[in-house]
């Protein structure tokens, strides 16, 4: 029961935030616009009932999800237009890849079975 809470706790968040950066960015290029949305994507593709099978992935993933919905906050609550404010913006988008990487891989890490041949 509680991986079903989790797994859909990590996709209302991920809807979520990608709908308030849709709304918040949508002037901006395509290729800064998907580069920006592409975080919440993943986290959504990631955000299915057969990633959630071990109490390990549960923590993990929900964590990533959660901590992607706090960084999202960041990048909606920018202060303004200036450089600075988009040199924040870029990092914390590449904070949320390094989130995303680093919980997949954490899991990989730790799901890895040597198999004989």
């Amino acid at each position: 029961m509680i991986n079903l809470n989790a797994y859909r706790f990590t996709r209302t968040l991920s809807v979520t935030c990608s709908i308030a950066i849709l709304y918040r960015y949508w002037g901006i290029s395509f290729i800064g616009f998907a580069f920006m949305l592409f975080p919440y994507i993943i986290t959504l593709l990631l955000a299915n009932q057969g990633a959630y099978q071990t109490k390990f992935n549960i923590l993990l993933r929900t964590s990533c999800g959660v901590l992607i919905a706090i960084l999202a906050l960041g990048l909606l609550l920018e202060t303004g237009s200036d450089p600075q404010a988009g040199i924040g913006i870029g990092f914390g988008v590449v904070i949320q890849y390094g989130v995303i990487f680093v919980s997949e891989a954490i899991i990989g890490i730790a799901s890895y079975k040597k198999t004989s041949v």
